[in-house]
């Protein structure tokens, strides 16, 4: 398990010096990623993750929005599931609503 020194030290060597507006097309060239992750929110854990996904499906009703784990960042972020179906995404906005607004 890499310590929250260690990977932030880690994220200073290889992420534009842990600068959270680093340029995407860096964070490409630098991790070999198709949708980089050095420039999305950092959620130190799933539940806080969690909470955020919650709010963003309350304001906009049909989305593919998930929680994903990133190891490297040893975080969680939230991305667009690009394998969701329609109807999943619209099943999960609406539990979220109910959720929400009761």
């Amino acid at each position: 398990m890499v310590s929250l020194k260690q990977a932030e030290d880690l994220d200073q060597q290889s992420c534009g010096g842990g600068d959270m507006t680093a340029p995407a097309k860096s964070c490409k060239k630098l991790h070999g990623l198709d949708n980089p992750c050095c420039i999305k929110k950092r959620y130190t854990t799933k539940h806080e993750a969690n909470g955020a996904l919650l709010g963003y499906m309350s304001k906009y009703v049909f989305t593919t929005i998930v929680v994903y784990s990133c190891t490297l960042h040893q975080c969680f972020h939230l991305g667009h599931d690009k394998y969701m179906g329609a109807s999943e995404a619209l099943f999960r906005s609406s539990q979220a609503v109910e959720y929400v607004f009761g």
